[in-house]
Formats: structure tokens, sequence, C-alpha cells
């Protein structure tokens, strides 16, 4: 019979395939039965040896979800749904979600869509696909109106 990891052995396997919050960390250890002293000595163990930053988690996630043309409404669920704090959330979209670098991501987005609704031969139509298209990637009316209007479609 297999002898069953430890949790901070469990933990290191998890973060070796990719980084996570500690909050979801958290999750996938409860799920695997661990009790909660053990949990919290492996999660505490990560933490000190640095294999575990809530904050530069959602840095690089912020970053990456921004290179991939997606907005801060996105942003934020995907946090949240990763346990990142609303306070440590804030704090990071305030420091990496500025207005150039929305513009850009939205830029971004609607560069890999252009073509799809630029086969549309109503202008109106064009220019409202593009828009919904960037809203629904989780930027603010605003940013995806600024977007479509520099396109000048429609």
């Amino acid at each position: 019979m297999k002898k069953k990891k430890s949790a901070f052995e469990y933990a290191i396997n998890l973060l070796g395939m990719r980084e996570h919050a500690e909050a979801e960390l958290r999750k996938k250890m409860q799920k695997k039965e661990y009790s909660s002293t053990e949990i919290n000595q492996a999660i505490q163990e990560c933490t000190r040896l640095g294999y575990i930053n809530d904050r530069h988690f959602a840095e690089a996630m912020i970053e990456m979800l921004q290179s991939s043309g997606r907005g801060e409404r996105i942003i934020r669920q995907k946090l949240y749904q990763c346990g990142i704090s609303h306070e440590l959330m804030n704090d990071a979209l305030a420091e990496h979600c500025d207005e150039d670098q929305t513009m850009t991501a939205a830029t971004i987005a609607y560069q890999s869509k252009r073509l799809t609704w630029m086969r549309e031969k109503d202008p109106r139509k064009k220019r409202e696909k593009a828009l919904r298209f960037l809203v629904a990637r989780g930027f603010r009316f605003g940013v995806a109106l600024k977007v479509v209007n520099a396109a000048q479609i429609g």
C-alpha cells in the first residue's frame, strides 16, 4: 500500500506545477483530507520558504490576464476565485491596471478579433459587435468605446 504524502509534500508538488495562492492551496489540501494542523504547518513552511506569496501571485495573474486581453472585471473575478483578499486585490490592481495598461490590454483584445466583425457590412453592427466583445472581456464600456473609436469602426 502506498503511503500518503505529507501535506507539505503535497503542497510542494502543487507549487512545482504552477504558482498557487494560499487559499487555493489550502482548499486543495482540505479536499485531500489533511488535518487543519497539517495544512497550517505546510502553509506556514511554504510561506517561510517563499514558495507562497499572494501578492506576487496576484501581480503575475494580472499581467498574464492583461497580456491575453482581459479587462479589470475578469481579472477581479479570477483573483477572487483564487482566494485573493479584496484588500490585496485592490492594491495589486491599482498598481498594475492604470489607464495605459488597460487601453493596451483592450487594444490587444480588439486586435485578436478584429477580422471577425470586419466581415460585417453594416458599420453600426460592426461597432456594436466590437463593443460587446470588449465589454464581455471585462473592460469598462468607456474603455471599449475609446478603443473602438480609435480604430474608427462604423
